[in-house]
Parts: C-alpha cells; sequence; structure tokens
C-alpha cells in the first residue's frame, strides 16, 4: 500500500510540473545517426533506436527520412515520449526488461518530445503517424519477415 501511495505522489509531482510548465530544459545534443546513448530518453535527440546487446547501448538509427526495421522475427518498438510521466515510471521496467532479454529479441524506442505533434525527427514522427499512436507509453509487437511486417 505505502508503494502506491509513493508512485501516486511521484506522479502527481511529475504531472504537476508538466502543467505547470517548471521543468528544467535539458540541452539536447546534435542527433548523430549512429550515436549511442545509454537509455535514450528526455535529454536525447529525438529519433528511432535500437539496442545493441553487445555494447548496451541504444543506437540511433534514423532522424530524418523513413526508418525500415531489418531482419526476421519479433520485434518490440517503444514509442516514447520525453513529456510524458508515466513513460518514465515504464522506463524502469523497460531498461529492465531491455538489459535481461536485449541479446535475444529485437528491441526499438521511437523518441519524440510529445508523439508526432512535437518531434525534432522526421523519421519517429513518420512512425507515430504510420501505428496510430496516440498513447504512451505504448509498446508494440510486430513479427517481420526479411524487414516486411507479417503479423
Amino acid at each position: 500500500m505505502e508503494e502506491n501511495e509513493e508512485i501516486k505522489g511521484i506522479v502527481e509531482r511529475l504531472l504537476k510540473s508538466v502543467l505547470q510548465g517548471k521543468r528544467k530544459k535539458r540541452r539536447i545534443p546534435p542527433a548523430k545517426p549512429g550515436m549511442k546513448v545509454d537509455r535514450p530518453g528526455p535529454g536525447s535527440p529525438h529519433g528511432v533506436y535500437t539496442y545493441d546487446p553487445v555494447s548496451k547501448t541504444w543506437i540511433l538509427e534514423a532522424v530524418d527520412g523513413e526508418w525500415r526495421p531489418r531482419g526476421t522475427g519479433l520485434l518490440f518498438i517503444y514509442f516514447d515520449n520525453t513529456r510524458c510521466p508515466a513513460c518514465r515510471l515504464y522506463d524502469k521496467y523497460w531498461f529492465e526488461f531491455a538489459e535481461r532479454r536485449g541479446g535475444e529479441l529485437r528491441l526499438a524506442i521511437v523518441l519524440c518530445a510529445w508523439f508526432a505533434h512535437d518531434c525534432r525527427s522526421e523519421a519517429a514522427k513518420k512512425m507515430f503517424r504510420k501505428h496510430d499512436v496516440h498513447a504512451s507509453p505504448t509498446t508494440l509487437v510486430l513479427c517481420l519477415e526479411n524487414g516486411e511486417v507479417v503479423g
């Protein structure tokens, strides 16, 4: 019960700070495809990231244009908004999942500030629109065959 109250308090404080615009602006580094980050989120360039289990980092795959997944098998895509308090809570579980299962599963993050409405990445914006994502956090599981969605 105490844990629920603690989570409720965190969410209330985050929502209040977002609504009042009191969150500190972070300097976001320039987006360079191929750059590695420990955990994409607030303070990271917008775009599409994939998990590299060898280095245990996320690689910025696409900023401009359109991102197309490669390969065959399941692909887990986390649609993340940097201004989303629920996403910050979900991060705890998503990144733990990535570290535990990232070697056997393919993982991606599509990151914008607020869906396709506030996004500095054309590739990420197109992914939000293509998959009609209007709630966050959202995790989408795609079944790929040679880079094409089959289920």
